[in-house]
């Protein structure tokens, strides 16, 4: 069980001021990762659109270099992770959302021994930093570890979205791209690797 204490952020970047106008934050570890870049960034000062912009399309390219789902022109906060434990809906999803529903399923699968959820988020985070041009880096191992446990998350989504009466044919071309770059992250090793934005 989570703590009580545990809690995921999420940001937008502008709100509308015109009457009844709403934005919409879907809240994964994706959008904390996120967040915690943006705040990284913003180094004490009050955050800007393009510090939530960029941390947003950062941890895009992060996700997308491990599954290698195409997320170029997508709003991490438009992205609603679908429920993989039901076939049905997993079936119904889009790669995005799949490839998001893999990435937070990652997370929690990345859990060292004797670390919670929260210490698993918190490690994650803590091995990404953005450099002064908004390039995201982190070490070989730790995107290896990443990717490793995308691949067994996107296992069990494929198996689901297979059940579910749906094509898993794109999940199981992530399923490959994930082990390929584990494998790729692993030969890096301690070394920084810088991740594209998508």
């Amino acid at each position: 069980p989570l703590p009580a204490t545990f809690a995921l952020r999420g940001l937008v970047a502008e709100i509308s001021t015109e009457d009844g106008a709403s934005s919409t934050v879907n809240i994964t570890p994706a959008s904390d990762l996120a967040t915690n870049l943006a705040l990284a960034t913003a180094q004490g000062s009050a955050l800007t659109a393009t510090d939530v912009e960029t941390a947003s399309s950062q941890v895009l390219g992060l996700i997308q270099t491990i599954t290698g789902t195409d997320l170029s022109g997508v709003s991490l906060n438009d992205i609603a992770i679908p429920n993989i434990a039901d076939s049905a809906d997993a079936a119904a999803a889009s790669e995005a959302s799949l490839a998001l529903a893999a990435f937070a399923a990652a997370i929690i699968a990345n859990q060292g021994e004797g670390e919670t959820v929260s210490d698993a988020i918190d490690r994650v985070n803590a091995s990404l930093e953005a450099n002064e041009e908004g390039t995201l880096s982190a070490s070989g191992t730790e995107l290896s570890s990443l990717a490793n446990s995308v691949a067994t998350a996107l296992t069990t989504v494929s198996e689901q979205v297979t059940e579910g009466g749906g094509d898993s044919s794109a999940i199981d071309d992530a399923i490959d791209n994930a082990e390929e770059q584990e494998e790729v992250f692993e030969t890096i090793g301690d070394e920084e690797v810088e991740i594209s934005e998508p």
